[in-house]
């Protein structure tokens, strides 16, 4: 057995010292932190006690359940939740820590015709742990909201632009005036803030509703606006005669749109551009930002050529399997694609597969062109049932599907032009097909048959 020297008796009996000692330190933090904490919680209960018996000019104090630490201090008509949602959503006001206690008090400012206006106070108050009280750290009265009398609940943009369809247009329009500005920032049409009907953080002011965004501030003057919006909640002084955003006007004569997917292609396209210019017919290209950045001679040619340009998303995903931004990225890259070779940007823009949903079409942010005759021409790849197909589906103002990628649709469309021509049928683009509409949030079908997207929710 080997014995112990004096040096190794001292080591180990330091290592037994140190062991102790960090233990003794363990237990003293964990024993402190409890008590700070139990410190904490029961100043913070007489804090929101003092706070909740302080006289108000409102009739009813309320300890909001989605944070115990977040007083609302507001007329008992109020719904509590949902003013504490438009703090949220103004970013006014974040989930409160067990350090913090927050005060709003909402105060009755003055009345529209239909539209109450309150107007925020909010003080925050923070736990000094050295000095072991509650010490008031800022306040900030500058923030207001909307009550919408006849539904009793806050007033949203939606509420004043009958929903997202006129939004989306203002978005869409800033979003290409963004791109003119900027041809090559991607991101920079990426990061804009965009319009939604949920909103609340606005302002009614002299001529015009300004909105505050994270990235932006928007302008919306009545002057230009108004005719859209919904008349009693805005100043009578701007009050028009209301006008539909959604109107499609068509002549009697019956027209046909021709519509090519997934190019350009290096040969069909070419073949088919040639048979339009044989025929002086225009068409409607949905072209892939990819392929158009692969072969950008056509897609000159194609404007050249007096054809109308359309977005067919960069690289033909189905937009309802990606998240907002991937969406924003196909359709923006592909926008930006056009607009860098030949100086036009796309007014329409059809998903791959036809697919759309609500929350997609908000991120296109364009009108939604999809199809009422499907030639089938994918499929069948046989010139004579494409016309077959073709024929039996016709009826006026047509819109037709086809592509400009597979060689059998080329070998077809000469007939076809033939064919429409006998009938009597005018071949034109989709903008002369819709009259140059831009009504966003809608999918058209034919020069007849739309439809506006509805939030399902």
């Amino acid at each position: 057995m080997l014995l112990m020297t004096g040096t190794s008796k001292k080591i180990l009996l330091y290592f037994m010292l140190a062991g102790l000692l960090l233990t003794y330190l363990f237990y003293f933090v964990q024993h402190e932190q409890s008590y700070q904490q139990q410190l904490i919680n029961k100043e913070q209960q007489l804090l929101v006690n003092q706070l909740k018996q302080a006289p108000v000019k409102s009739d009813r104090l309320f300890l909001s359940q989605e944070s115990p630490t977040i007083i609302i201090d507001a007329p008992s008509y109020l719904t509590h939740k949902q003013i504490y949602t438009d703090l949220k959503q103004q970013h006014l006001v974040a989930p409160a820590t067990s350090n913090q206690v927050i005060k709003v008090t909402v105060t009755p400012k003055k009345q529209l015709e239909g539209v109450n206006y309150f107007h925020y106070d909010i003080t925050y108050f923070n736990w000094q742990t050295w000095l072991k009280n509650w010490k008031q750290s800022a306040k900030t009265s500058q923030s207001h909201f909307y009550w919408r009398l006849d539904t009793d609940r806050l007033l949203t943009l939606g509420d004043l632009f009958k929903g997202q369809a006129l939004l989306t247009k203002i978005n869409h329009q800033q979003q290409m005036d963004q791109l003119k500005k900027t041809p090559n920032q991607l991101d920079t049409l990426l990061d804009m803030s965009l319009l939604k009907e949920d909103m609340t953080n606005f302002s009614y002011q002299d001529k015009q509703i300004v909105v505050n965004t994270p990235k932006k501030t928007w302008h919306l003057p009545f002057h230009t606006y108004a005719a859209f919006m919904e008349q009693p909640l805005i100043p009578k002084s701007f009050r028009q005669k209301t006008k539909e955003l959604y109107q499609v006007q068509t002549t009697p004569e019956p027209k046909i749109a021709l519509t090519f997917d997934d190019g350009p292609h290096p040969e069909t396209t070419q073949k088919i551009l040639d048979i339009l210019n044989q025929h002086q017919v225009p068409a409607t290209f949905f072209v892939l930002g990819k392929q158009a950045a692969r072969y950008p001679d056509i897609l000159t040619q194609l404007v050249k050529q007096g054809h109308e340009i359309g977005n067919h998303s960069f690289s033909h995903p189905n937009l309802e399997t990606l998240t907002p931004k991937e969406v924003k990225t196909e359709i923006l890259k592909t926008q930006q694609i056009v607009y860098q070779i030949t100086g036009t940007i796309p007014q329409y823009v059809r998903p791959p597969y036809g697919n759309i949903s609500y929350n997609t079409a908000q991120n296109i942010a364009t009108p939604i062109v999809n199809w009422d005759v499907d030639s089938l021409d994918w499929k069948t790849k046989n010139p004579e049932q494409i016309m077959i197909d073709i024929k039996k589906q016709l009826s006026q103002s047509n819109i037709i599907l086809l592509h400009d990628i597979h060689q059998t649709t080329a070998e077809t469309l000469d007939n076809l032009l033939v064919y429409l021509k006998q009938e009597n049928y005018q071949l034109v683009t989709i903008s002369e097909l819709l009259n140059r509409e831009e009504t966003p949030m809608t999918v058209y079908y034919s020069g007849y048959h739309y439809q506006e997207i509805k939030n399902k929710d």
